[in-house]
């Protein structure tokens, strides 16, 4: 690919990313269990959400539960949820984030990031209520995955956990992703705020802590998916 159609197609994305931000293009994205059932859907954070208390407060409580799963560690409030929608999520047309909607109600997170190398960061995967099909994240994830390589021209998408998040583990291996490195965190605390940073893979954390990355690329999803038993792809 060259530079200039890289370019172009990095421009389309973006757009895409930002009329679905900006409430000009319509998303849903349907999640269906093994059987090919609905058991509920994935709906985008917009511009109107941010004026949307109760689903502000929600972000903010499923933050607070889930809080030693991510790299900065502090008591989140709706105030800093709010601007956190407002000034990172919504203005990055490389993001989004959504809710977690099973048939009975919002149950959760999960959002992702494009970088320029043509990879996907999925990230702040949060459970809400429990209510709902009991796999529901699982079947939230996949739906999410199949739409970014079926709509965005990306290679490869992956995840950051942290090495000790053997639920995060569980479920990432249980979706096709493979280890990949393994990085060294390194921990500071500022303003009573614990901040984990990414050091050189392979490399030692003098803290003893670490972040596993986990990859599914384009192909093995695929051929993953060429068994789904409702699927034709």
């Amino acid at each position: 690919m060259t530079t200039s159609e890289s370019t172009r197609e990095c421009v389309g994305f973006a757009e895409l990313i930002s009329s679905i931000a900006n409430e000009k293009q319509d998303l849903c994205i349907e999640i269906r269990d093994r059987q090919g059932m609905p058991i509920g859907h994935l709906a985008p954070v917009t511009k109107s959400s941010t004026s949307d208390g109760q689903l502000v407060q929600k972000l903010t409580e499923w933050r607070n539960r889930s809080m030693k799963y991510f790299f900065t560690h502090y008591t989140a409030t709706c105030e800093r949820t709010q601007q956190w929608l407002e000034s990172t999520v919504l203005t990055d047309p490389t993001r989004l984030l959504f809710v977690i909607h099973s048939k009975a109600g919002s149950a959760g997170a999960i959002g992702f990031k494009i970088l320029p190398d043509r990879s996907v960061e999925l990230g702040n995967l949060v459970r809400g209520e429990r209510c709902g099909h009991y796999q529901l994240t699982f079947y939230a994830e996949l739906a999410l995955i199949d739409w970014i390589f079926q709509a965005l021209p990306v290679d490869v998408i992956f995840g950051m956990s942290m090495g000790d998040n053997l639920m995060c583990s569980t479920l990432q291996r249980s979706l096709g992703f493979r280890r990949a490195q393994r990085i060294p965190l390194l921990k500071t605390e500022h303003g009573g705020e614990l901040h984990f940073r990414f050091g050189e893979p392979g490399a030692e954390s003098p803290d003893g802590l670490y972040a596993q990355k986990f990859e599914l690329d384009r192909a093995e999803f695929f051929r993953r998916k060429s068994h789904w038993p409702w699927s034709s792809a």
